[in-house]
């Protein structure tokens, strides 16, 4: 029987996938279809989910190997494949059964060597944004050269090496004997040689391919050293191709795949930043030679060139600043107790000025170097899984301190027991935490205590983020039907902000206007952020949607509204009309200015008096 399409599925530990996987591989109907799935030594049980199929499904067929990679996988996979068309299937994705078939029609109607489709980013089934651009229309649906296609796309910004993106005309793959390179980011190299082979190539935006983001993938799961180690061999075996092509010749092909090393280089030196370790030693580059070829470059390419460069100059730059602060000890006192900051808040390092606040016996430091002398290390969880370096092994006696501001409801693995079961302290917003590290720090030094100024301006918002597990964004869409809001993020925008240069630009606004959207983007117990303390800062009313305990956390009575107290976002805006024109109802929101702060808030600002990381080194003096 001839086969039409050949879908290759290399599967490693995907018991929780695979199914779904394969299922979406059966729904393509109208085409004659091979699944060539092979197992590359899975530990769980895939390969029996597999076999499930396999027996039940003439046109599925299973192999076992001892784990060689997915490279290798791949390879043996196409010598064994027989369809006319190649289609590369990531055991944890799935395919969209109607645009797959289209994408193949589109293919082999115009016998063209491959099809460019559009991938769908899913995470928990969910749509989240591609950091892919669509295909411009100029490319769309045009046929061209591949050579000519890769250069187009390094031009336009649209370029995409995931090899699941395309559809492969497997004679064509015989014909150029290209292999997979077995490395992280082999797909990276396959799609530029394949590309610049083919003769006969169709861009299109089908959304075909769904591809799963989870946090233990091949890709989410290597440590930034290895990232970084495999970024390299990667940009060193495309500095060896482009050796095959002359700029006299080849000028664009040659300079884009040039510029594609570099922004190689660039993410190898963006991570060289977060290992924040002086025993790793940066591997050699080849970014000295490639900086002499600016005077050879296509002139379209240089604006990207000299980009890259310079960037990888900044991260370079930053680095060795980093390695001279002086959280990053390369010789600490053995007679210091060490307390390791594996990663910190979003990479924003605490002011140095921290460090002398510290008791005396103690040092607090990034280099991970000393993981294994560290008595407490401590982790902020919500980017931690993007900061791993290898699997961790917890020393006798090591404290680990799960350090955290952002709320659970947006991270639901931070909410598995098993993962807080890990550690021994925590410190983060929650009033019950060991150290309470909450967002009402310094709210009485910058409090605004002053008579209330006369405001014009009436309600204004700044939310960008995306993150919308309370709801907030249908209840602003409906809110705006009923009252005009000034808004100067990137939801619903309407404003600009002028010369914005971060917290103090944002009070600034916040202090013109009589009220302020303070809608977080969770609900939960004690979350409370600065969305709702710096509207009071300046001056303003905050319109709080969040914490059901906000009561215990204001600062004084009747400072705030609920819109838990107001049936419906009509009703809401009724009530915010009537203060517009009652000022004396307005004022009734400032009256606990005048008065002094609720005792027990002001217990708990105090406690902020002393630096959290402080208290928590007090605290390790009595548990060490």
């Amino acid at each position: 029987m001839n086969v039409d399409l050949s879908i290759i599925i290399p599967m490693y530990n995907v018991e929780s996938y695979i199914e779904k996987c394969i299922e979406s591989a059966l729904e393509i109907k109208n085409i004659s279809t091979e699944i060539i799935i092979i197992d590359d030594g899975s530990t769980d049980s895939s390969y029996q989910i597999a076999k499930t199929y396999a027996d039940s499904h003439s046109n599925i067929f299973l192999y076992h190997q001892k784990n060689r990679r997915q490279a290798e996988t791949r390879n043996r996979a196409l010598k064994i494949a027989k369809g006319l068309y190649i289609l590369f299937l990531d055991s944890d994705d799935w395919l969209e059964n109607e645009a797959s078939q289209e994408l193949f029609r589109i293919a082999i109607e115009n016998n063209y060597d491959m099809v460019m489709g559009r991938i769908k980013y899913k995470y928990q089934d969910m749509d989240i944004d591609s950091p892919f651009k669509y295909v411009p229309p100029l490319f769309l649906n045009k046929e061209m050269t591949g050579e000519n296609t890769f250069i187009q796309m390094m031009k336009d910004h649209f370029f995409i090496p995931m090899a699941c993106s395309y559809l492969f005309n497997r004679n064509f793959l015989v014909e150029s004997q290209i292999k997979f390179i077995d490395l992280t980011y082999e797909d990276e190299i396959w799609t530029i040689e394949t590309l610049v082979r083919a003769k006969k190539v169709m861009l299109t935006n089908i959304e075909f391919y769904c591809y799963r983001q989870r946090d233990n993938s091949i890709t989410t799961g290597i440590s930034s050293r290895n990232r970084i180690i495999n970024l390299l061999k990667v940009a060193a075996y495309l500095f060896k191709y482009s050796q095959l092509y002359s700029f006299y010749e080849k000028r664009e092909l040659k300079s884009w795949i040039i510029v594609k090393i570099l922004w190689l280089y660039t993410l190898a030196y963006q991570l060289l930043i977060t290992i924040k370790d002086s025993s790793f030693i940066f591997p050699k580059d080849h970014v000295s030679p490639l900086s002499l070829y600016r005077s050879e470059m296509s002139i379209d390419s240089l604006l990207k060139y000299d980009e890259y460069l310079n960037t990888i100059l900044k991260y370079k730059g930053e680095n060795e600043l980093y390695c001279k602060s002086r959280f990053f000890n390369t010789k600490i006192n053995k007679n210091k107790t060490i307390v390791l900051l594996y990663n910190y808040l979003w990479n924003d390092l605490a002011s140095e000025s921290l460090l002398s606040k510290l008791p005396e016996n103690y040092i607090l430091t990034t280099d991970r170097k000393y993981f294994n002398t560290s008595k407490a290390v401590v982790f902020h969880l919500p980017d931690l899984l993007e900061n791993m370096e290898d699997d961790l092994i917890k020393q006798e006696n090591q404290l680990w301190v799960a350090w955290n501001m952002e709320c659970e409801e947006n991270y639901p693995w931070m909410k598995d027991d098993a993962i807080y079961s890990m550690f021994d302290l925590r410190m983060d917003y929650h009033q019950d935490a060991d150290v309470v590290y909450p967002y009402y720090t310094n709210f009485k030094e910058y409090l605004n205590r002053e008579k209330v100024s006369e405001k014009e301006n009436k309600v204004c918002m700044i939310i960008s983020s995306s993150i919308n597990q309370s709801g907030r964004m249908e209840y602003i869409k409906e809110l705006i039907e009923y009252i005009d809001i000034d808004s100067y993020g990137k939801l619903y925008n309407n404003m600009t902000m002028v010369n914005d240069i971060g917290r103090e630009t944002k009070l600034q606004v916040y202090s013109k206007y009589k009220f302020v959207i303070a809608f977080e983007n969770a609900i939960c117990q004690d979350y409370v952020t600065e969305k709702f303390y710096d509207p009071l800062i300046v001056g303003s009313v905050p319109i709080y949607m969040g914490a059901p305990n906000i009561e215990e956390l204001i600062p004084g009575d009747n400072c705030y509204i609920n819109v838990r107290d107001y049936k419906s976002a009509k009703d809401l805006a009724d009530y915010l009309k009537r203060c517009f024109q009652d000022n004396d109802e307005y004022m009734k929101y400032h009256k606990w200015r005048r008065k002094p702060l609720r005792k027990g808030f002001v217990e708990k600002v105090e406690v902020q008096d002393i630096d959290p990381f402080v208290r928590l080194c007090n605290l390790l003096n009595k548990r060490l």
